[in-house]
C-alpha cells in the first residue's frame, strides 16, 4: 500500500500534465517515465526473495524443517548402528562417529519446495556423551569402553544445508538436533554353522560332525553361552543314547561340536537356538544309503 501511494504521489507532483488523465499519461517527458518505471519496478519486484526460480539448487523464502533420525557408525566407521541396537560394552564413546547417512531425515518448508534434499555437515557436528542421569561424560571418561554402565543419552547438533529443484538459491544452513538414548549389552547370535563332511553313511554309527560358533553383535566369540540343539525324524544325536535334543555349552572360541548320525538315508535338519535370547539356526545334513 505504501508502494501505491508512492505512485500516485508521483502524478500528483508531475507538472507536465494537460487536463485529461490520458493525454497526461501519454505526455510524459522521457525523464519521467524513467521515474515511473523506477516506481513500478519497486512495487512489482519488492517481494522477489520469495517467488520461487526455476530449477536452481537452494531454499529461499521460508526458512526448511528438518525432523527425523541420524546414525552412528559401529567402530569400524562404515556399519549403522541401527536406533534401538545395543551398544557393546567395548565400544567407546569418541569412536563412534556420525554417518552422513541422511535416509532418516524428513525435509519440509511452508513454500511447497520440491525435490528436497540435504547434506550433514558431519565434521561439524558436536556429539555430547551423557549418563542416563544427565551428567556429562568427560574427555577421560569418552576414551574408555562404556563397560556396565546399562545406559546413555547421546545429544546431537550437526549443521543441515537443505537445498531443492525449486528454490530461489539461499545457503543457510539448520541447526539439527538429534537425542540418541542408547542402551549397553551383549546379544548372542549364531553366526556360523558348518559340518565338516559334505555326506556321511546312513548306517547309525557314521556321523556328521556339526561346528556352531556363536558371537556378540561385533561378531567377538562369546564363552559359556547355552545352545539347544535337537533333530527329528530319525536322527539321533551321538553319546545321548538315542536322545533328540541336548544342551551344550560354547568354549572360550565361542564354539560348540556335535555329531549327528541317522540310519534313514535322505537330507534332515538340526535346529540350534541360543537359550538367552532365543535365536534361532538350522542346517541340513545328508545322509546317503549304504
Amino acid at each position: 500500500m505504501k508502494r501505491i501511494k508512492m505512485l500516485s504521489r508521483f502524478f500528483r507532483n508531475n507538472k507536465e500534465y494537460d487536463n485529461s488523465a490520458c493525454d497526461h499519461f501519454f505526455s510524459l517527458k522521457r525523464k519521467s517515465w524513467v521515474s515511473l518505471l523506477g516506481y513500478l519496478a519497486l512495487i512489482f519486484c519488492g517481494s522477489a526473495s520469495a517467488i520461487l526460480s526455476g530449477k536452481t539448487s537452494a531454499i529461499h523464502g521460508h526458512p526448511p524443517n528438518v525432523k527425523g533420525t541420524l546414525y552412528l557408525l559401529q567402530p569400524d566407521g562404515v556399519t549403522l548402528i541401527e536406533k534401538d541396537e545395543l551398544l557393546h560394552p567395548s565400544d567407546i564413546p569418541n569412536k563412534l562417529k556420525l554417518s552422513s547417512l541422511n535416509t532418516g531425515l524428513e525435509f519440509f518448508d511452508k513454500d511447497g519446495d520440491l525435490g528436497l534434499r540435504g547434506k550433514i555437515y558431519v565434521n561439524e557436528a558436536d556429539i555430547i556423551w551423557m549418563y542416563e542421569d544427565g551428567k556429562r561424560l568427560n574427555s577421560y571418561e569418552q576414551s574408555k569402553p562404556l563397560g556396565k554402565t546399562k545406559k546413555y543419552r547421546v545429544n546431537v547438533v550437526v549443521p543441515v544445508e537443505v537445498s531443492s529443484a525449486t528454490g530461489i538459491p539461499s545457503k543457510d544452513k539448520i541447526s539439527f538436533e538429534w537425542q540418541y538414548k542408547p542402551e549397553v549389552g551383549i546379544v548372542p547370535k549364531i553366526s556360523n554353522i558348518k559340518t565338516v563332511r559334505p555326506s556321511v553313511l546312513a548306517n547309525g554309527k557314521d556321523s556328521h560332525v556339526i561346528i556352531i560358533t556363536v558371537t556378540d553383535q561385533r561378531n567377538q566369540p562369546l564363552e559359556n553361552q547355552d545352545v539347544l540343539i535337537s533333530v527329528n525324524n530319525g536322527v539321533k544325536i551321538a553319546d545321548t543314547y538315542g536322545e533328540d535334543s541336548i544342551m551344550l555349552s560354547t568354549n572360550r572360541k565361542g564354539k560348540i561340536s556335535v555329531n549327528i548320525t541317522s540310519d534313514i538315508s535322505g537330507f534332515h535338519t538340526a535346529f540350534f537356538e541360543i537359550i538367552e535370547n532365543k535365536w534361532q539356526s538350522q542346517i541340513q545334513m545328508n545322509f546317503i544309503q549304504p
